[in-house]
């Protein structure tokens, strides 16, 4: 029987508990967003983020640079939100130009919201642990199961977020520009051969690793 899992009422009770959760704090908490270039999907993930923020009471301060910024520019704003007390959290906006993938060492693990640092981080990255929360909030339990997406893959994916790096990806039409398996973590650029074609995703050699499929 098939299940449509609708997230809206999951995130209206996530929202209302961390807004609950928020309040009774007693300084407000501060997300830093990082952002270079103005591309129309990162404006829009911005903009949600600016107002999920506001309906739960944690405060924004965000750093845009253009693609044009020098990296000695970008490092020196990003180190500065990175390092600042009033700043709980860094979220930096990915994928990130390839030339810049050098700044997310600089996140502290303990402000790394969006577990970028692997298994260095005090985070397991946003997007997984989502949907594992959509999933817990409908009674499924998905451990030792195969998990099918169906569609291109963009943005970021995450297989095995619980440490298993025995997972492997198959993608119709890679768009994403990092691909994690387990804890292990892989940036792919636009300028890649395998952008946009059938592959698939595994660890091999103790590190992430592309090769086309081709029964796609």
């Amino acid at each position: 029987m098939t299940q449509l899992l609708k997230g809206r009422p999951v995130k209206d009770r996530l929202l209302d508990e961390l807004k609950t959760e928020c309040a009774a704090l007693k300084v407000k908490p501060c997300l830093g967003v990082f952002r270079i270039g103005e591309n129309a999907d990162d404006l829009s993930y911005e903009r949600g983020i600016v107002k999920t923020m506001n309906r739960i009471g944690v405060s924004v301060e965000k750093a845009a640079f253009s693609s044009a910024v020098s990296f000695e520019e970008a490092a020196a704003a990003f180190r500065c939100l990175c390092e600042r007390e009033d700043v709980d959290g860094v979220l930096p906006l990915m994928p990130l130009p390839e030339k810049f993938l050098g700044l997310i060492p600089l996140i502290p693990k303990e402000k790394d919201v969006d577990g970028l640092l692997g298994e260095e981080s005090d985070f397991v990255p946003c997007t997984p642990h989502g949907v594992m929360r959509l999933l817990e909030y409908y009674g499924i339990a998905v451990k030792g199961r195969n998990v099918t997406v169906i569609g291109r893959i963009c943005g970021l994916v995450h297989a095995g977020c619980g440490g298993s790096d025995e997972m492997t990806v198959v993608t119709r039409s890679l768009e994403a520009g990092q691909v994690r398996i387990g804890t292990k973590v892989g940036m792919i650029d636009r300028g890649s051969p395998f952008w946009g074609k059938a592959v698939t995703v595994r660890i091999s050699d103790n590190e992430v690793q592309v090769a086309p499929w081709p029964a796609l």
